[in-house]
């Protein structure tokens, strides 16, 4: 696959193929990224998809005109185009977009904070430094963004995704300890009253009677999570966790993970202040 042509051809895949199929072409090209496939592979496979004028991907390349133009490589300023077609179609009252291809979005989405967050590999650190400066750069101007990409933009933040932390992230608890979310129920009991005594079958339909939605959407909801531990896998322990005890992570990796907040726009004291200034004046603007 580290030949231009084919992977091209999967490149294609991306923009054509069904949701289903999209989602695992974004796996596959994230563990080509991880797997250092050179960098030079990668752009020269969009050139050669985008040469028809008359293509989509010649469109999604050229034709979309975000403010962020991402100068410096046409991979990552495809995949950020693609976000924002993906999003733009979420947002347009006329344009209808499947749950499907919304799925497809937070997996680009995914990706790029992935690569944003690589630690190693120069071709990741190069793209890394990329994401970060045009983030960075969408944020301190966020005022005068289309909602299109400012929602395209606060997705390439670990927790800035629209519904935040979601069913299959990961995040890390209050006291420390990594865990999947299975998702948010307000139908909740403790967890020795839920599960207390309970078979493996109990304990799934248990669950499904939960009636747990994807995202946060009432106060009264908490988070159902599965607790991880890759040295103690046998540990398989569900858990009732308040949605505010969460903290997003781009990965499994504790350590990893902490670097890359260190990384986070959001760490940016002058990103911080300006977004503050942004909900206040909303917030003033509304109250009069």
């Amino acid at each position: 696959m580290a030949n231009p042509y084919h992977l091209s051809s999967l490149l294609n895949l991306l923009i054509v193929s069904s949701p289903q199929v999209q989602i695992v072409v974004v796996k596959i090209l994230q563990s080509m990224v991880q797997i250092a496939v050179p960098f030079e592979v990668f752009e020269e496979a969009i050139r050669v998809l985008t040469r028809d004028p008359n293509s989509l991907a010649h469109h999604i390349l050229h034709g979309l005109k975000p403010q962020a133009k991402f100068d410096g490589s046409m991979f990552i300023k495809f995949l950020f185009n693609y976000l924002l077609s993906l999003r733009t179609k979420m947002w347009s009252p006329t344009d209808a977009g499947s749950e499907g291809l919304y799925a497809v979005s937070r997996a680009v989405a995914a990706m790029l904070r992935a690569i944003s967050s690589a630690h190693g590999q120069a071709q990741n650190q190069t793209w890394g430094q990329l994401l970060m400066k045009e983030t960075r750069a969408a944020l301190l101007g966020i005022g005068e963004l289309q909602v299109e990409e400012a929602d395209a933009f606060f997705s390439l933040v670990a927790g800035g995704e629209y519904g935040a932390i979601t069913a299959g992230d990961p995040a890390l608890t209050s006291s420390d300890e990594v865990v999947s979310i299975l998702g948010y129920s307000a139908t909740w009991k403790p967890s020795e009253v839920l599960l207390a005594g309970k078979s493996n079958e109990e304990i799934e339909g248990i669950i499904k009677k939960l009636r747990l939605s994807p995202e946060l959407t009432d106060p009264k909801q908490k988070a159902v999570a599965l607790f991880y531990n890759k040295d103690a896998k046998e540990r398989q322990e569900m858990m009732l966790l308040h949605p505010s005890s969460l903290t997003s992570l781009p990965g499994l990796d504790a350590g990893e993970a902490l670097e890359t907040a260190k990384l986070s726009p959001l760490m940016d004291t002058a990103v911080v202040k300006h977004l503050i200034d942004v909900l206040a004046s909303s917030e003033g603007g509304a109250s009069d």
